[in-house]
């Protein structure tokens, strides 16, 4: 496949490519969405890719691409999404990402990424979604993560994380979805937490946690999901977990939580899924609506 000078759009996800990506498409420099996911490609992304000025959309994830991303991409465009998950990528982050501070979507999870996070993505003030999970080499989680304002849903999973989950997190107003499991946080989760009043879905499973469960949740009144699985929290569960009203799945197993089940819980209507088990919890035989 040669240049296509008057090319903007090429979308061939979800085919039986194999091979190299063409390098001759980064000769098509009115590109501007490139959508080649979910094929079988064994190459690098090609260099050219630096050189399409218009380019706005790259996605490549679920192929077999190796290698690094491009030191440059980015710096000559308005991108503003980038993903390249599910891949064998190697290497730091690129700096240049969001130079123009376009870009509002970066995935780049289940790759081999490592080294910290550069200045211009944790300035980007234009991000909304930043899925960073399954790397398993990213170590340092910046302070100054928390100056993306703009935030919707941050991914941190399966990474190397460690230490306590700084109070800066709650500046983060516009997150509706944060998943840090399978990290090595530890300590107390802190009270900012509660300062995420549009969280919809909340993950820290799988960490080192201590410490009571945060009563400040019970101010993410818009929770529908919440994971504290596999953790170290002790005493009692605080009522006011029992009442975010909209939450469907709850998940509290494997903690050192005791106590008598918050009477609470009964009234939430909307709760599907309940998992409380590996605790050392007790019925409260006095609590009516436990036995009706």
């Amino acid at each position: 496949m040669g240049c296509i000078p008057n090319l903007r759009l090429l979308h061939l996800f979800e085919n039986n490519l194999q091979g190299s990506i063409p390098r001759e498409l980064g000769e098509s420099t009115q590109l501007q969405n490139i959508d080649l996911f979910i094929n079988n490609p064994t190459s690098t992304i090609p260099l050219e890719f630096q050189n399409l000025t218009n380019l706005e959309e790259l996605q490549l994830f679920s192929n077999y691409l190796e290698g690094h991303i491009p030191f440059l991409i980015g710096y000559n465009s308005n991108l503003s999404v980038l993903d390249l998950s599910d891949n064998n990528i190697v290497v730091n982050i690129p700096s240049y990402l969001c130079k123009y501070e376009k870009l509002m979507f970066l995935s780049l999870g289940s790759n081999r990424l490592f080294g910290n996070m550069p200045f211009g993505l944790k300035t980007c003030k234009s991000l909304k979604q930043l899925m960073l999970g399954g790397n398993l080499r990213i170590r340092s989680l910046p302070v100054d993560l928390y100056q993306l304002q703009n935030l919707s849903s941050l991914d941190i999973n399966q990474n190397r994380f460690s230490g306590s989950l700084p109070p800066g997190v709650g500046k983060l107003g516009n997150l509706k979805r944060l998943h840090l499991s399978d990290n090595y946080f530890t300590r107390k989760i802190p009270p900012e937490i509660g300062n995420l009043t549009q969280l919809v879905a909340f993950n820290i499973s799988s960490n080192w946690l201590s410490g009571d469960t945060p009563r400040d949740l019970g101010n993410c009144m818009g929770l529908q999901r919440l994971d504290l699985s596999r953790n170290q929290f002790t005493g009692s569960v605080p009522e006011e977990i029992g009442k975010l009203v909209n939450v469907e799945i709850q998940k509290l197993s494997d903690n050192r939580l005791t106590g008598e089940i918050p009477i609470t819980l009964s009234s939430l209507s909307r709760l599907t899924e309940l998992q409380m088990g590996g605790n050392v919890f007790f019925w409260c035989h006095t609590c009516r609506a436990w036995s009706t």
